[in-house]
């Protein structure tokens, strides 16, 4: 009986053995780099940090390694997961397209299976946070300013380049163009409201119209600066609204910020032109027009002064486009 006892305990022992070491490895494959629980939350994190420009973002998480590169690793796949697209105008690509990089510190401390890691994010952006306020404000005008014209019935179909909207009412203030709002009521509340319903019951390719006319007799295309390394306040909203002059970059963030604010799915896409017979990096625009992936070039059709790049197809737009499907600032 007694033998018994001890083969079923000495069994028992082995049993236990066998599964803490089948759980030691599936713990290890689970913390084997970086393991976080809260990824979403990290990441909203950033994206709010990135969307008001705020210059150090404090983050902590679990690792088990003290390898640099899956810290690294680690920081890229957050960042990404921030700069996905949503619905809001002022995240996606619109701050992706914006951001220069980033730097980080960080320190490790051992705890509980593994280390805990803080880190400190210090982003490098285009834009500062006031410049982002103007431009909050100069699209609100702009859009009570755009609906005015949808309902007037200004915005037609495309005919030709004298079509193309832009004799906006403007008037100069210290901190660049104002767009004056007539919208019943007198406050900007009332204007805001009724430029929302007002844009609200145009079709997707009458609002795309109106944001290309706009933008393209807007905006002039800065060939002085489209090769300079340092150039990069002319790749923003903020360069294309206050000194109306810009590099391709420029022209498809304001496209994109405005398109968004209208409630057009689109996304900024990147990639080689050709441009007067040389292949450049460029940026351009993709959107949707009745569940339809089509593609607009506003740099090149202003610069032309035309519609050649207006809403083509893909076959269409990649006789002279390079298309990458992952957006990624070009700066130039």
């Amino acid at each position: 009986m007694k033998r018994l006892a001890v083969t079923v305990l000495l069994a028992a022992v082995c049993a236990l053995l066998l599964l803490t070491a089948a759980e030691y490895t599936k713990m290890r494959r689970e913390y084997k780099g970086i393991r976080i629980g809260n990824s979403e939350a990290v990441a909203g994190k950033i994206r709010t940090g990135l969307r008001h420009r705020a210059w150090k973002l404090h983050i902590t998480f679990r690792s088990h390694t003290k390898d640099d590169r899956d810290i690294k690793r680690i920081m890229d796949e957050l960042l990404e997961q921030a700069l996905q697209e949503s619905d809001d105008p002022c995240g996606g690509d619109y701050i992706r397209c914006q951001l220069g990089g980033y730097r980080m510190h960080y320190d490790l401390k051992r705890s509980f299976l593994g280390y805990q890691c803080h880190m400190e994010l210090m982003p490098t952006y285009y834009s500062t946070r006031e410049q982002e306020d103007y431009v909050d404000v100069q699209v609100e005008r702009i859009l009570t300013n755009l609906a005015q014209k949808a309902e007037a019935g200004s915005d037609q179909s495309v005919q030709g380049r004298g079509a193309r909207s832009g004799t906006e009412d403007r008037s100069e203030t210290a901190g660049g163009t104002a767009y004056r709002s007539d919208a019943a009521g007198g406050t900007a509340e009332g204007a805001a409201e009724d430029a929302a319903s007002a844009i609200s019951r145009l079709s997707e390719e009458q609002k795309i119209r109106l944001v290309h006319d706009y933008v393209t007799e807007l905006l002039s295309y800065d060939s002085v600066h489209k090769d300079k390394e340092n150039s990069h306040g002319k790749v923003t909203a903020y360069a294309a609204l206050r000194y109306h002059q810009v590099v391709c970059q420029g022209y498809a963030v304001l496209t994109y910020r405005l398109l968004k604010e209208m409630g057009v799915h689109c996304r900024i896409e990147t990639g080689d032109a050709l441009i007067d017979g040389r292949k450049e990096r460029h940026a351009w625009l993709r959107v949707i027009v009745g569940g339809r992936e089509l593609y607009m070039d506003p740099t090149l059709d202003d610069v032309n002064s035309c519609y050649d790049w207006f809403l083509k197809t893909a076959d269409e737009f990649g006789k002279d486009h390079v298309i990458v499907r992952d957006p990624h600032s070009p700066e130039g």
